[in-house]
């Protein structure tokens, strides 16, 4: 049985990481429209995450080449779509582009 990380941060303020099968989420539903409701900044930031995730990917030891050419292609994409959505906060094209960029992360 494979388990999944998460980690948060508790009330007292202090990291604290679970592992359990079902951390997993059954589904992912990438829905620009219902991107729009989240505030700008918020949407900016987990965009850079995700291209955090991206660069940790690329130099990430025994990384298939496969796996790190999306990464790649992740790290470009999100610094073109997070600055178009910067631009344009209200295009839903662009919030559903950045989505697409960052599962390449």
């Amino acid at each position: 049985m494979e388990y999944r990380n998460a980690g948060f941060t508790n009330e007292q303020g202090q990291k604290a990481g679970v592992n359990h099968p079902d951390n997993a989420p059954r589904a992912i539903i990438y829905d620009a429209e219902l991107a729009m409701y989240t505030p700008l900044r918020l949407w900016l930031s987990t965009g850079m995450r995700a291209v955090d995730h991206a660069i940790e990917t690329m130099y990430r030891d025994g990384a298939p080449p496969q796996i790190r050419h999306m990464a790649m292609f992740a790290v470009k994409g999100l610094f073109e779509a997070l600055e178009a959505c910067k631009k344009n906060p209200d295009d839903v094209k662009i919030r559903q582009n950045c989505y697409l960029v960052a599962w390449e992360s």
